[in-house]
């Protein structure tokens, strides 16, 4: 067989971009769609991830172990996030009630980790959005 340079790379890219393709429509299925809700979810965790590898890095403490649990940590939400939409399946709920007001609290517990992780960069928050935090860290205590 005469390989022709260049050709194993474009069919490792091609693979890669299949496999791409199938896991995210898979996801896609599994969080019943698309929409500005998961958007908003999928902004924010990426959002926090980076802001805490910066305020560690600006600490010191950068740690790869750390690292890895923050990714686990991301992923078990979108776990939950699919088990919800299968429990709007099985309850019969066709507008994922349940998905949403799940994805719904885990944007607000990324934005208050986030906003603590930029506060840790001695970046200021304008006072509307710690206020804004304050409502949120208080609405879930009794």
């Amino acid at each position: 067989n005469i390989t022709i340079i260049g050709e194993t790379k474009m069919q490792n890219k091609l693979e890669l971009k299949m496999l791409m393709t199938a896991c995210s429509s898979a996801l896609m299925w599994l969080v019943g769609g698309w929409n500005i809700i998961l958007g908003i979810l999928a902004t924010v965790i990426v959002c926090d991830y980076i802001s805490g590898i910066m305020s560690a890095a600006k600490s010191k403490t950068l740690n790869s172990s750390v690292g890895w649990a923050g990714l686990l940590k991301k992923a078990a939400t979108v776990l939950i996030v699919v088990v919800a939409h299968q429990i709007d399946i099985a309850l019969g709920n066709s507008g994922d009630i349940i998905r949403n007001i799940t994805a719904l609290f885990y944007i607000s517990n990324e934005i208050l980790s986030i906003f603590e992780n930029v506060g840790e960069l001695g970046v200021p928050l304008p006072a509307a959005l710690k206020e804004a935090c304050e409502k949120l860290k208080n609405a879930g205590k009794p």
